[in-house]
C-alpha cells in the first residue's frame, strides 16, 4: 500500500497495470508495455478513485517518483506521457481531465 500526500491519509493499494500481458513502465518520460518476452521494467502503480469525477474514474501514478499518466493530447493514438501531476487545492483535490483514466472491470 501507498500513501498519496495529495490525498492526505488515504491508503491506496498499487497495482501492476499491463497491456496485452505485458507490464506497464515509464522511460523517457513516456509509458509503454513491451510485448517481448523477457522485458521485465513492470512498475508498480498506484491506482487512485476520483469518485467525484465518477464511479470508475482513476489517478495513475507511481508511488516511487510520484509521476504519473497524463494524456498530453486528446486525439486518437497520442502516446501516454509520465509526468508531474498538476493537482488543483480543493477538497476533493480536483485533477485536470487529461490525467484522469476510466478502468472498467472485464466481464
Amino acid at each position: 500500500m501507498c500513501r498519496c500526500p495529495d490525498l492526505g491519509s488515504v491508503l491506496l493499494f498499487v497495482y501492476t497495470v499491463k497491456a496485452g500481458g505485458a507490464p506497464a513502465f515509464s522511460k523517457n518520460r513516456q509509458v509503454f508495455a513491451s510485448l517481448f518476452e523477457g522485458v521485465d521494467e513492470g512498475v508498480r502503480w498506484c491506482l487512485t478513485n476520483a469518485p467525484d469525477v465518477g464511479k470508475d474514474v482513476y489517478i495513475i501514478d507511481n508511488p516511487v517518483t510520484k509521476d504519473g499518466w497524463v494524456l498530453p493530447e486528446n486525439e486518437a493514438g497520442t502516446q501516454v506521457a509520465c509526468g508531474l501531476l498538476i493537482v488543483g487545492p480543493s477538497e476533493p483535490p480536483f485533477f485536470p481531465p487529461n490525467q484522469l483514466w476510466i478502468i472498467t472491470p472485464v466481464d
